[in-house]
């Protein structure tokens, strides 16, 4: 893809991004490619490295549990997940910054809001919020 397709389209993204859904804050964003749905909280994005991002906003139940009722809850998070995002879509990541990068760090993971055309309507939807809002995650931790 050329520069100039590639720079259209990240225009566009923003725009769509700015005005159809509440704006990002300062933050880091970029486009990355998903390489795994690894639960419902939690997908392994590509940038120029790969990165395990933790949804902000989005607590969904754990998969590795010995509570059988929580993980059997996990894995339905996990695949309704996978439903609005598979492995090779494009995803639009949002970093919160502070003043530390570290901050936006947590076990390994980037804490992020990741945003996708999910209903193919181009507007880009908040990923945390589909998630909440079809009953698969809590927006703060229980």
């Amino acid at each position: 893809m050329n520069k100039t397709v590639k720079l259209i389209i990240v225009a566009s993204l923003f725009f769509v991004c700015c005005f159809a859904n509440a704006p990002p804050r300062p933050s880091i964003t970029d486009h990355a490619i998903v390489k795994e749905v690894y639960d419902g909280d939690t997908i392994v994005v590509e940038i120029t490295k790969q990165y395990r991002v933790r949804l902000l906003d989005c607590w969904a139940a754990e998969i590795h549990t010995k509570d059988l009722t929580e993980k059997e809850s996990g894995v339905k998070s996990r695949d309704f997940l996978r439903s609005l995002i598979k492995e090779g879509d494009e995803v639009l990541i949002e970093i919160p910054t502070t003043k530390k990068f570290e901050d936006s760090i947590s076990l390994g993971r980037v804490l992020a809001h990741v945003w996708k055309d999910v209903d193919n309507d181009g507007i880009l939807d908040n990923i945390s919020d589909k998630m909440v809002q079809n009953g698969f995650a809590t927006k703060n931790k229980k």
